[in-house]
């Protein structure tokens, strides 16, 4: 019974220490590069492209960073992600964008426009991962078409203005 009484109370004092945790506010998360997401559950997976919850998205918006974010003043007015500028031509049926010549994989690997072509050709023009198409690039019920300029500049062509582009990019 004193055995019993022993192993009992052990399992209550490792369950106990184990609920208090250290918790952290995010400010402290941030200096201590500790990434914090208050979610309802875990994700079913950390895969980009077999995400599809919002959950799941929640966490991918923190991992991943996409060739523009939302706007931190108007999030319909992106900011600069890996791109760090952009232009279109007149009737904004043409968009180019310049990647940041300083970002890097997570094993810092440099990133290029031959990533964004890969996600390009394997993800966004897969009708496996994606049948319907991605709707921020179909306009007028055209895929854009996308261009490699160089190492660092990248392009999409639609067959109509596609005013909407950057917003919708910035929120993937």
């Amino acid at each position: 019974m004193r055995f019993l009484l022993t192993v009992f109370t052990m399992a209550l004092a490792l369950l106990a220490a184990g609920c208090s945790g250290d918790s952290i506010n995010a400010q402290e998360g941030a200096q201590r590069k500790i990434l914090l997401v208050n979610n309802k559950d875990d994700p079913r997976w950390l895969d980009l492209h077999r995400c599809n919850s919002v959950i799941e998205n929640n966490i991918m918006l923190a991992i991943f960073e996409g060739l523009l974010v939302e706007g931190k003043d108007n999030e319909r007015i992106p900011d600069p992600g890996v791109a760090e500028r952009w232009e279109s031509n007149a009737d904004k049926s043409v968009w180019t964008f310049h990647l940041r010549k300083n970002a890097k994989w997570s094993d810092g690997v440099p990133f290029t426009a031959d990533d964004i072509r890969f996600w390009y050709e394997d993800v966004a023009s897969n009708t496996d991962i994606n049948p319907g198409g991605m709707d921020f690039l179909t306009v007028g019920g055209e895929m854009a078409t996308f261009e490699m300029v160089d190492d660092y500049t990248v392009k999409f062509t639609f067959s109509e203005p596609a005013g909407l582009f950057l917003p919708q990019l910035a929120a993937q």
